[in-house]
């Protein structure tokens, strides 16, 4: 009995040599967090959008509050930022199902047109062709249907993601007054301490993407519009919305980009297209992000990547956007829980 005693003496003892109990609870927090990210992503996923925005809508909040009332300025700052949301999520699906038609119908037609010299083809082939032909047209047809019946589903998320945000931005304050029950008297000021460290680090993460997105964003919506490629007001919010997301936002404004370009100017549009995404890819890749953001995060641009697509495999979307701010957290808890350098 008093060997067991004595051996569980030593664990403890090992145990806080290793990492105080405010540690221990920190690790389990974050445990807690991924455990319902996995098993909840449509819940946690709400959340963390509705924080991310909020953190959004702090930036223009404080640079209107230098120039108007901060009340008046927090209400403008709702209006324009929910209101892009909410503009590029009641475009975006009448849109990609318009273009999509004209995509797949140009597809069908370009791709096996109907001369005299492909009656010199081998029958087999001729039958593979046409075969394909019809794929193609059936595949636009099903992902159109497929666009179709989830559009009022992104609606009603979209209602849900503004409640959501506007819910949690009037929670921070609360959250901000109570953090320190989380931690034990002992070590509540510590406890605060990295909290707060955590979300300076990850706003300052937030404001840094904002100012990136907005510049990629107004010069994407520019060269759209300067092109001649129609709705640029439109692209160019998507690619601001899409810039939050470390490089996949960047290729999926591409691929738009192109689908427009291709489908309102043909193969001359789909090369200007293409140009423009990869242009501005290339401003925030080399300028913008070791610019704005190796200055906040001071990180390798491979560890930013990895984590990115990492965490995408792991928990989906949501994976893509937690990835940054939980790297954040394992190195401020590394700092400040198990070497105590901070």
């Amino acid at each position: 009995m008093n060997n067991k005693v004595y051996g569980l003496a030593i664990l403890k003892w090992t145990v806080n040599k290793m990492m105080s109990l405010g540690g221990w609870l920190s690790l389990t927090y974050l445990i807690i967090f991924l455990f319902l990210s996995h098993f909840a992503p449509y819940v946690m996923g709400a959340l963390i959008l509705g924080f991310f925005l909020s953190l959004l809508i702090n930036v223009p909040t404080n640079l209107f509050s230098k120039k108007m009332n901060s009340n008046v300025a927090s209400v403008l700052s709702h209006l324009l930022v929910l209101g892009a949301f909410f503009y590029a999520a009641i475009s975006f699906f009448p849109l990609v199902i318009n273009e999509g038609k004209k995509l797949f119908s140009v597809l069908s037609t370009f791709a096996f047109p109907n001369t005299g010299e492909m009656d010199n083809l081998p029958t087999w082939i001729l039958d593979v062709l046409d075969e394909f032909s019809k794929n193609i047209s059936s595949f636009g047809i099903n992902l159109i249907n497929k666009l179709i019946s989830v559009t009022p589903s992104l609606l009603m998320s979209t209602i849900v993601l503004i409640v959501t945000t506007i819910a949690i931005g009037s929670l921070k304050s609360l959250m901000k007054d109570n953090s320190w029950k989380l931690y034990p008297v002992n070590e509540r000021d510590k406890g605060v301490k990295f909290l707060k460290s955590f979300y300076g680090e990850v706003e300052k993460f937030v404001h840094g993407r904002f100012l990136s997105a907005t510049i990629v964003g107004f010069v994407i919506g520019i060269a759209t519009y300067v092109a001649g490629i129609p709705n640029s007001l439109f692209i160019g919010i998507v690619a601001w919305i899409g810039d939050f997301i470390p490089y996949l936002g960047s290729i999926a404004a591409g691929i738009l980009l192109a689908i427009l370009g291709f489908t309102e100017k043909g193969l001359m549009g789909l090369i200007i297209g293409l140009l423009i995404a990869l242009i501005s890819n290339q401003i925030e890749m080399w300028f913008l992000y070791p610019k704005i953001q190796s200055k906040v995060l001071d990180l390798h641009w491979f560890i930013i990547l990895i984590s990115s697509l990492l965490f995408g495999e792991l928990f989906g979307f949501i994976g893509v956007l937690i990835a940054l701010p939980l790297v954040i957290y394992v190195i401020n808890f590394w700092e400040y829980w198990v070497v105590r350098i901070k």
